[in-house]
């Protein structure tokens, strides 16, 4: 990515617009690793420091970094950063663009050469150019001059080695298709209620599909404070869940609450269990499936930490119904919820991609009237649910949290039992479709297996299991995730 736009170009007086001019006799190679222009007139440029340490000062240019946008990570993992940083960094951007005071000012997004800070500021930019600027994944990144493959990729958050597999480009395209298809409307985007309802104490709820796929963290036996952490047991979600037309939950782990709770408030209720940090059956895959396709309602999928199994199965939904690439479905998923799909979830979804694509032709052949263009509302949308929740009488209880102004970003009794028998080989809840042995970790043992008439749909489970005493990825994930919580809350 060695590459340099020459002063003659970068400095052309365009539109009346002052040239950019460095404070000192440094040439722009000298300032910078790389400089391109993302919007016509000349107004807008991405730069690449030579040095993380080095701060170019340039006149007649409102220069500005999101080097300090950080990503919480779990272990090494990094990026994408969030939907919400997304958008606000697009609305900051706009504003600097309509200012007045910087209106013959050129502005300047620049960025470290660091792999994590480099990928995130260029996924920034890029976003932007997608949503407001008409460019393509692929176009934006012919103007970045960015070689994808030669930038490092995104990790995911596996204890065991990240898997290097979520390019730039991807993470771009998952934008671009998202966009394209209503995923989200920025126009029409209540980053308010994003960010309360993902933080732990408030629920640590998510919205991947619009109307009908929300992920969150499982749920406990009850509602309680346990070690300083608040702890939410099936009542803490009921109000959300009517109010945003969730009428289903599906729990990829083990019981730790009862069921009962969901639906004695017709909240039906389905088990498609399968061992922390591993991948569905095919038995798994296709209930899960089919029981989203006939559910009207929107549905509220949970493991332990609500980010490796129910990721990897809203994964498989997005690639079926959107045609999204299993990188581009995984992308999407971790923009809306950090560190979802992890290790081998990731090769799972993309070898199950081909079957999902075709699976997904079939279907809109025989169901054509889901051959919707671009949904309606988008995730988090204001006009949807504008009676959804009031911000001064929110569900969760202990949040103190305000909204406050968007700054520049920078300073029915229904329990549907859907377990693969295949699952229940022996006590120590290991599956007989492991990829790699030594990944899979001990969750649960288990009691009582008992499957339901799939017609029906009325099958009450009872102790269908019971937990082990050792630690399992889900648990790790949810104790760093408060961690992040409680550092937030210092700072």
């Amino acid at each position: 990515m060695d590459f340099i736009i020459g002063q003659e170009e970068l400095v052309k007086d365009v539109d009346n617009t002052p040239a950019i001019e460095s404070d000192g006799d440094d040439m722009y190679g000298c300032l910078f690793r790389s400089v391109a222009c993302v919007m016509k007139h000349r107004r807008l440029y991405f730069a690449v420091l030579h040095q993380k340490d080095s701060i170019p000062h340039l006149k007649n240019c409102y220069m500005f970094s999101t080097d300090n946008v950080l990503y919480e990570k779990f272990f090494d993992d990094f990026g994408p950063v969030h939907l919400s940083a997304v958008y606000r960094y697009c609305k900051s951007l706009n504003e600097m663009l309509d200012e007045r005071d910087v209106g013959y000012f050129r502005i300047l997004h620049y960025t470290s050469p660091e792999t994590p800070k480099l990928l995130n500021a260029a996924f920034l930019m890029g976003s932007y150019a997608i949503i407001y600027l008409q460019h393509t994944a692929e176009s934006i990144l012919r103007t970045l001059r960015m070689q994808s493959n030669r930038l490092g990729k995104f990790c995911d958050a596996s204890q065991h080695g990240p898997s290097y597999l979520i390019s730039l480009n991807d993470c771009l395209s998952a934008m671009e298709k998202a966009h394209s298809k209503g995923f989200f409307y920025f126009t029409d985007f209540d980053y308010y209620a994003y960010e309360h309802y993902e933080r732990v104490e408030n629920g640590d709820l998510n919205w991947i599909v619009p109307g009908k796929l929300l992920a969150f963290s499982g749920p406990h036996k009850d509602s309680r404070v346990e070690n300083g952490v608040q702890l939410h047991g099936p009542e803490k979600y009921i109000e959300y869940f009517h109010l945003n037309n969730v009428t289903a939950v599906v729990r990829l782990n083990m019981k730790k609450y009862d069921a009962k709770k969901f639906t004695a408030e017709r909240i039906k209720h389905c088990e498609l269990y399968f061992v922390d940090g591993g991948v569905p059956t095919n038995m798994i895959l296709r209930r899960f499936l089919s029981f989203c396709e006939t559910e009207k309602g929107a549905i509220a999928v949970h493991c332990k930490a609500g980010l490796g199994r129910t990721g990897t199965l809203i994964g498989a939904y997005i690639i079926k119904h959107f045609s999204f690439s299993a990188l581009e479905a995984i992308a999407w998923i971790r923009i809306c919820r950090p560190g979802s799909v992890i290790g081998q979830q990731q090769t799972w979804l993309q070898h199950s991609e081909s079957f999902l694509f075709a699976e997904g032709k079939a279907y809109r052949q025989m169901h054509p009237s889901s051959n919707r263009r671009r949904l309606p509302y988008g995730i988090y949308s204001i006009k949807k649910n504008a009676n959804a929740w009031n911000a001064d009488a929110l569900i969760f209880e202990g949040s103190h949290s305000t909204r406050d102004h968007v700054g520049v970003i920078f300073p029915k009794n229904d329990i549907l039992h859907l377990c693969d028998k295949s699952e229940y080989t022996n006590t120590t809840g290991a599956t007989n479709n492991q990829i790699n042995n030594n990944v899979l970790a001990n969750e649960d043992s288990f009691q009582t297996v008992v499957h339901a008439d799939v017609q029906k749909q009325n099958v009450v489970v009872e102790n269908i299991g019971q937990e082990s005493s050792l630690p399992t990825q889900g648990d790790q994930l949810n104790k760093i995730k408060v961690n992040h919580r409680r550092n937030a809350q210092q700072r």
